[in-house]
């Protein structure tokens, strides 16, 4: 798995968020609780290694400027995946209903998590020596486009999410959220020119990351997999690909429809259908109940009333 990988999961999310968001259904449990394990052993695993840089921990075969080589993509990662940590957690949030919920708790811990880990990081450029100004610029200019990215993309989501949670510049966020509703994209193409437009600017912007491994890629991958685990299997198509909306509330009328049927025919709504049937049909259903001579057998062929008013 590479750091773009990352960045484009956040940025599918944030385009389906829409669906998301809408949809009613129950997140598992298991799998948010596995995405927050999974998450803090990448977390430990960044400590680690900003506290073995700094206490000069490291391989005593290489010198400083070997061991930031290991150390920067590291950065790279805290960096550029806090795209994806708070976009999740705005979902989670979202769909956890308030305060005190499971789904919301993941989302604080997780978000103020990462939080911290950047801020760790930023302290040790500013206080590490051997890191040369060069270096410990590009990682503030990324991270500043990061968080640009992040409030651009919580734009997206529908009005009724809360974001002002997890987004870093309030104003700059309305601003995007504000252009981006004010132009709802209500066809299909204008949702693929805007789709088109979103992947161009990201390739363009972190281009440099479209080949870059990342130092935890089974941690990064496991973490993917317990996203993707949130939601139910028939939101995903043959391809794995998210269902569109429409597909999604065609497939749920066809559900409902498939249950209020099965509903009609069991066994106990039978009981009811049976007593409602002597009144719809031209013949008695239960023939004992009725006045019929003893000896014979109900005739339930029709017979035109004027012949038998001939014969009388």
């Amino acid at each position: 798995m590479v750091l773009q990988d990352l960045i484009e999961l956040a940025v599918l999310i944030t385009f389906q968020s829409p669906l998301l968001c809408s949809i009613e259904q129950t997140f598992s449990k298991e799998q948010v609780l596995r995405y927050e394990e999974i998450f803090g052993e990448r977390t430990e695993h960044w400590h680690t290694a900003f506290h073995d840089f700094r206490e000069g921990t490291t391989s005593s075969e290489h010198d400083r400027f070997t061991a930031w080589e290991e150390l920067r993509p590291i950065c790279d990662e805290v960096i550029l995946s806090e795209l994806l940590t708070r976009i999740c957690a705005t979902l989670l949030s979202h769909h956890g209903h308030g305060e005190g919920s499971t789904l919301t708790r993941v989302a604080e811990r997780t978000s103020a998590q990462h939080s911290q880990v950047r801020q760790d990081l930023i302290t040790l450029l500013t206080a590490e020596p051997t890191i040369s100004l060069i270096h410990a610029a590009e990682l503030v200019r990324l991270q500043a486009k990061i968080q640009r990215w992040v409030d651009l993309l919580l734009g997206y989501f529908p009005k009724d999410v809360s974001i002002q949670s997890f987004v870093f510049d309030h104003g700059r966020a309305s601003e995007f959220r504000q252009s981006l509703t004010g132009f709802p994209a209500h066809d299909a193409k204008t949702k693929r020119m805007r789709w088109a437009l979103l992947q161009a600017a990201l390739a363009d912007n972190f281009k440099k990351y479209v080949d870059a491994k990342t130092p935890h890629a089974s941690l990064n991958e496991e973490l993917t997999e317990a996203i993707l685990a949130f939601w139910n299997p028939e939101l995903f198509d043959t391809w794995g690909h998210f269902q569109s909306d429409w597909m999604r509330r065609l497939t749920q009328l066809v559900d409902e429809t498939q249950g209020c049927i099965d509903q009609i025919l069991s066994d106990s709504a039978g009981e009811d259908l049976a007593t409602d049937r002597e009144y719809l049909l031209p013949f008695p259903t239960n023939p004992t109940s009725h006045s019929q001579p003893s000896g014979k057998r109900w005739d339930y062929s029709w017979q035109d009333p004027n012949e038998e008013n001939e014969q009388e």
